[in-house]
């Protein structure tokens, strides 16, 4: 250490200072993406919610994981809006694996999946839905509609006779047209 570095700061008091500012705007990246999905700009909220994980990666601050959950799904719903369903699968993934109680994390991954055509990871979402909310019809038709898509009528019609049996008119219509 030089006899200046006090004065005029040293490679680690500059390194100090570099680390506030990053704490400082991870913080507000997490804010800007939040508020461009709120705002419906969707673009944007991807590229400070983007920025805010590399930035984290390089940076990392323990007091700041309460961030990250909610930067997943924020991305995963900014991706799902712009309909860039591979993406969006991702980062409801990543989110699920940290949270796997959170109901729609799992119903929207489930629609990226049906927007993709993969009904069999659809269906694994649907159940896990099934078993947080068993009271959603909805899920009943999703998966009765997976089913068809898959071709298996059987199925289909046992998932929309429950929707059915819950109140739901729209599933006896599936049943009468397609099984």
């Amino acid at each position: 250490m030089g006899l200046f570095d006090n004065f005029f700061g040293s490679d680690n008091n500059e390194k100090k200072s570099q680390t506030s500012v990053d704490y400082i705007r991870l913080n507000l990246l997490a804010k800007l993406g939040e508020e461009n999905l709120e705002s419906k700009k969707f673009h944007d909220a991807i590229k400070y919610l983007k920025e805010f994980f590399e930035l984290m990666e390089r940076n990392y601050f323990p007091d700041l994981n309460h961030l990250i959950q909610p930067c997943y799904f924020n991305l995963a719903l900014s991706y799902t809006n712009i309909a860039d369903y591979s993406n969006s699968i991702k980062f409801w993934s990543k989110f699920i694996d940290n949270d796997k109680t959170n109901f729609n994390a799992y119903f929207e991954r489930m629609q990226s999946y049906f927007a993709l055509n993969m009904f069999n990871e659809a269906l694994l979402d649907i159940e896990h839905a099934i078993k947080l909310k068993p009271d959603r019809d909805e899920l009943y038709i999703n998966k009765g509609i997976a089913y068809l898509n898959m071709g298996n009528k059987i199925e289909a019609r046992r998932a929309l006779l429950r929707a059915v049996e819950m109140g739901n008119s729209d599933a006896q219509k599936f049943i009468n047209d397609y099984c």
